[in-house]
């Protein structure tokens, strides 16, 4: 019963969570939280509550759970008031509650909190770090989210893409980014992504062939951005060429690839 409602619940098929959930010869903590977390999924935070409060000795993984539910959907006040009701919180209750602070845009909120977080836990959890660099991002606060990065003594792989990421959305600090990209120790597809993606907007075409031939594993996306990007800056016998390259790659054009390569041949 319980891997049957917890299914239910992630999957987002809360009727059947609450039929299953009836049904149920008993109750248990496992049953209770995935039917809350279904009910805030599906905005129904009343029910959340009554349900949560049905719950029998509540351990500090239950009142955690039902936090993280609140941040996901960005229910603030409901988070506030689970973090407040925690008897002995736990790293995942700051966790959830700066997620909840992160997601409706106040990152200053969370990192006050985060301050309050045992130095250790921090540096052992890179998570939170990410979390508010990409909240300071989204809200154009560059420094801050760089003040953040700079005070992690080894930066994980996920806060060196988010702060690459964060001088992206920023558009006059490209070169930044670029720098932060360069010293990545290790990069994955999301950064990469967002690099070209900034050097296409925001470069010659020159400078964004340079990055695209230095991708390790090119996409077929990749392939037709390159190409539109010739097509739009003036660049028929480029854009050709390289729709011939994506061909003997073995990447299949989509239908716009192939109307960029009409229409360079029209021209």
């Amino acid at each position: 019963w319980n891997n049957l409602l917890a299914a239910y619940a992630k999957e987002g098929h809360f009727d059947e969570a609450r039929r299953a959930f009836k049904r149920m010869p008993q109750f248990s903590m496992e049953a209770c939280i995935a039917m809350c977390i279904a009910c805030v999924n599906k905005g129904k935070l009343q029910s959340a509550q009554r349900v949560f409060e049905k719950c029998h000795h509540k351990d500090i993984l239950s009142w955690n759970s039902i936090l993280a539910a609140f941040a996901r959907s960005g229910h603030l006040l409901e988070a506030k008031l689970v973090f407040k009701r925690i008897p002995r919180r736990d790293f995942g209750s700051f966790k959830g509650i700066i997620a909840a602070y992160v997601k409706k845009g106040k990152p200053h909120k969370a990192r006050m909190i985060f301050r309050r977080i045992p130095q250790t836990s921090r540096v052992l959890d890179p998570e939170i770090s990410e979390m508010l660099i990409r909240g300071y991002g989204s809200q154009g606060m560059v420094m801050e989210a760089k003040n953040v990065f700079e005070s992690m003594p080894q930066p994980s792989a996920s806060c060196w893409a988010a702060m690459v990421e964060c001088y992206v959305k920023n558009k006059l600090l490209l070169e930044f980014a670029k720098v932060v990209f360069d010293a990545m120790p290790e990069r994955n597809f999301s950064t990469w992504d967002s690099i070209f993606g900034a050097y296409l907007r925001l470069k010659s075409v020159e400078e964004s062939r340079i990055l695209f031939d230095s991708v390790p594993e090119r996409t077929s996306s990749w392939w037709s951005s390159m190409i539109s990007a010739y097509t739009r800056q003036g660049y028929p016998a480029q854009a050709l060429r390289l729709f011939k390259l994506m061909d003997l790659d073995g990447f299949r054009p989509d239908y716009g690839t192939y109307g960029t390569a009409l229409f360079v041949c029209s021209s």
